[in-house]
């Protein structure tokens, strides 16, 4: 029993023993959705409440529409200058499709090596459900989506592959290579805000850790 459409919709859509058969097709541009939900969620885009002062691409909402702007933007650069360097990573593209690709490895870290899709968190990876069967690599069940898979993996024991770094463990060796340590992250972190906090003398390039040792050196070795 449940005790609503919306966790029953939700439960449907990770259960393996489901198959889905019905669908909800847009009525404006055909699309095909799995729960009413979804359809009246994607209904909300063809509102145009937010849109892209760029290409006039319709949102639901400006959260989606803010997260799509830089790569809007930087995906017209390519067509105006010939290429673009990433904002996150400083690596630079000169097809706009394959920046594309790559600006959704730092958006949408969580990556499912069946269906090729790619998700911003990973609970949105683990509750999708597969264009293709996750199948348990210990027996031969197989499963619709990677939580119910995960909820299967106990019944082979305690999980194998542990990070390093955060000591979280995983059944698969591929969910462990896929995740994003928030250990390593927060070191990561921490290393860019102490590279952002230096101070560069503008006479010779050197840098300083603090503002008082670059007043100290501008006064000894520039005798300003």
């Amino acid at each position: 029993m449940f005790s609503s459409i919306t966790t029953l919709e939700r439960h449907m859509k990770t259960c393996p023993s489901v198959e889905i058969s019905k669908y909800f097709k847009c009525s404006i541009c055909g699309k095909h959705l799995a729960s009413g939900k979804l359809l009246e969620r994607h209904m909300a885009s063809h509102k145009r409440q937010y849109q892209c002062d760029l290409c006039n691409k319709p949102y639901s909402n400006s959260t989606n529409l803010a997260q799509h702007v830089p790569l809007c933007r930087q995906s017209r650069q390519v067509a105006s200058v010939g290429r673009v360097a990433c904002e996150d990573c400083a690596k630079e593209f000169t097809d706009a499709s394959v920046f594309r690709a790559h600006y959704l490895t730092h958006t949408h870290p969580f990556h499912c090596s069946c269906c090729n899709h790619r998700f911003r968190t990973r609970v949105g990876y683990e509750v999708h459900v597969c264009d293709v069967d996750q199948p348990c690599d210990q027996c031969s069940a197989v499963f619709r989506s990677v939580q119910a898979l995960n909820r299967h993996f106990a019944v082979h024991g305690p999980p194998p592959h542990t990070c390093v770094s955060c000591r979280r463990s995983y059944y698969r060796k591929e969910s462990l290579d896929r995740h994003v340590c928030s250990f390593e992250a927060d070191i990561k972190e921490n290393c860019k805000r102490k590279e952002s906090s230096r101070f560069t003398c503008s006479v010779c390039g050197a840098v300083l850790a603090t503002k008082h040792s670059l007043n100290t050196h501008l006064r000894s070795a520039h005798g300003n």
